[in-house]
């Protein structure tokens, strides 16, 4: 994935807050990032972030895949498929929708949204006039290189995001979820 940031609950003197992104040590100075858990436990500290996901010693898509991942599918995964799950959590599968509401995920996407719970039905090849899609999506429909399609349930919902704060003193369900930034 490369060099990358997240943006990170502060609150400021006065009380308000604000979102503001996490220093990359080799760009700015360090400071101490906490990871706030859901389950109401001790955060994972980070004093000097690098800018590549690790994150007090452990992959941050990881701590996202296993706050969010059913244990019957989570234990089924090692720590490769775990970060790429993450990463799809992070960071979404491309859905594409047919007239009918109908939700698909392209043939690259379709093993990791199946280990997820998501496909309902593997393998469809949808004609593109099913498509209100314009472009480089349905020229890709069309000439067969997005036509095994995956029927999927829903687009991907992370119920327990990733959230960073400047503060170890704040409760998970008080400050929003942290977004993925570029670096620099």
């Amino acid at each position: 994935m490369g060099m990358f940031s997240f943006d990170v609950h502060e609150v400021l003197p006065d009380g308000s807050s604000r979102r503001r992104a996490m220093p990359i040590e080799c760009y700015a100075p360090a400071e101490t990032v906490y990871l706030i858990r859901p389950d109401g436990g001790e955060p994972l500290v980070e004093h000097a972030y690098k800018g590549y996901g690790r994150f007090a010693g452990t992959n941050l898509h990881v701590v996202l895949a296993k706050q969010n991942l059913a244990p019957e599918i989570a234990d089924k995964l090692d720590e490769e498929m775990m970060r790429k799950a993450g990463i799809l959590m992070a960071s979404g599968v491309p859905v594409l929708i047919a007239k009918d509401g109908t939700r698909y995920c392209s043939d690259d996407y379709s093993m990791a949204c199946a280990s997820l719970g998501f496909v309902v039905q593997a393998n469809v090849y949808p004609k593109a006039s099913e498509f209100e899609v314009a472009g480089e999506t349905a020229t890709a429909i069309e000439h067969g290189r997005a036509r095994r399609l995956s029927r999927v349930e829903e687009p991907l919902r992370v119920r327990y995001p990733l959230k960073l704060s400047f503060s170890r003193d704040v409760s998970y369900s008080e400050i929003p979820a942290s977004k993925v930034l570029p670096a620099g």
